[in-house]
């Protein structure tokens, strides 16, 4: 078990480099293919993650906070592999009911089997993290990323083609999985991961029971990410939703300090609602703190140099876009505090009320990109966006401080 300070500082820097992986992908895709492929590659995103999100349930946090192991590993597993597999079925039958072009699909598919792969990976960074030992989970992102990086960037010089560049990353992730990830996970585990007590099954219905608010929560909180990038695609092009799309990936810098503060302290914040709310308030309101500095840092970088950064990262094409930029981390913001929310409330096992605010969000961004991005373009895009963050943060923080206030007086009562 290694330190709080220990696991941010860990869980940053895995963060980091494994974002600014993801990111070159993006930019490698602009500068040898162009916006229209960068197009592609994010709607094959746009549609994969929301159907995983659900499916992943979050069962991650619900497993690091997991302190009376109610469930076992294998328990979690399972749960996991059925709940993935479902996902992959969903995304195939996507693919054919929207009719997409034989590469498209390909794209799309292949991005979903990477995800299948990422969440079973999940189901362990879940065992390392219950551990508090967030170096695990951060080297394996590292590698991951700096070997998909690498693998990608090769293809797509060589051979031009996103498709066998995104093929690569399925056999990459398998890879790592077997050989980095499962026996680390044996060793943490104490020996064999897999282990039925007994042949029953009544766990899947537990813990669809005690997740599925979960799901609809990440659901709408993946969801919401991507449905401004979905209407671009209708209203406009793959082209703008390149644009919008590689604008857009900027909120991911901040992200991953915030997820660093949010992921290390979950554990430490559940175990502190249960027995130090003092203690409790104060590392939340902290975090809270750091998070929106990060968010005003964003705001004022993008107002600077928005243009500037957008030519050297991207191309031309990206020029004259600094407004948007603006916008997207106006947006930003709301969001990197929104998330540090989020975490206490998942330390505390508020599931129904986050599924509550993450689909009044969704509700909330399906109205806004429809009423704004037919009109305003790639800015009413990123309008959407922040008014949507901002009604979803309002009711965190609501949900925060009433829970704070019932669960002290439970203990002075």
């Amino acid at each position: 078990m290694l330190s709080l300070r220990k696991n941010i500082q860990w869980t940053f820097v895995g963060n980091v480099i494994y974002s600014g992986c993801q990111w070159a992908l993006l930019v490698t895709i602009a500068k040898t293919l162009g916006v229209e492929d960068l197009g592609r590659f994010s709607l094959a995103i746009a549609v994969v993650s929301p159907v995983f999100a659900f499916s992943n349930v979050n069962l991650r946090a619900v497993q690091a906070t997991d302190v009376t192991e109610k469930f076992s590993f294998t328990e979690y597993l399972y749960f996991r592999l059925l709940c993935s597999s479902i996902a992959l079925l969903i995304v195939g039958a996507t693919t054919q009911i929207f009719s997409y072009a034989s590469d498209l699909a390909l794209i799309v598919i292949a991005y979903a089997f990477i995800k299948y792969i990422e969440s079973i990976s999940d189901v362990l960074f879940g065992l390392f993290q219950k551990h508090e030992n967030m170096r695990a989970i951060s080297t394996s992102l590292i590698i991951r990323g700096v070997i998909n990086l690498m693998v990608f960037s090769c293809l797509i010089v060589l051979t031009e083609q996103l498709v066998y560049a995104v093929v690569s990353m399925v056999f990459v992730t398998v890879i790592l999985l077997l050989v980095k990830e499962v026996p680390l996970g044996r060793l943490l585990g104490g020996g064999r991961l897999i282990r039925m007590e007994n042949g029953s099954v009544s766990f899947l219905k537990a813990l669809a029971i005690l997740t599925l608010p979960l799901g609809f929560t990440i659901f709408a909180n993946v969801a919401y990410q991507h449905v401004p990038k979905l209407f671009v695609e209708f209203y406009f092009d793959t082209s703008e939703l390149g644009i919008f799309a590689g604008i857009s990936y900027f909120i991911i810098i901040g992200s991953t300090v915030v997820n660093a503060l949010g992921q290390s302290a979950t554990p430490r914040l559940a175990k502190y609602y249960r027995n130090d709310m003092s203690a409790f308030k104060i590392l939340i309101f902290r975090l809270a703190i750091m998070s929106l500095c990060v968010g005003i840092v964003g705001v004022v970088v993008a107002y600077v140099m928005g243009d500037w950064i957008l030519g050297v990262i991207y191309s031309n094409e990206f020029v004259g876009r600094g407004d948007i930029f603006v916008w997207v981390m106006v947006a930003a913001l709301f969001t990197y505090v929104s998330g540090i929310v989020g975490s206490g409330l998942t330390s505390m096992h508020k599931f129904n009320c986050q599924a509550k605010i993450s689909l009044v969000c969704l509700a909330s961004m399906l109205f806004m990109s429809w009423m704004l991005i037919n009109d305003y373009g790639l800015q009413g895009a990123a309008w959407a966006m922040a008014i949507s963050y901002i009604i979803k943060l309002s009711m965190e923080v609501y949900y925060l401080v009433t829970e704070i206030i019932a669960r002290e007086c439970e203990i002075n009562c």
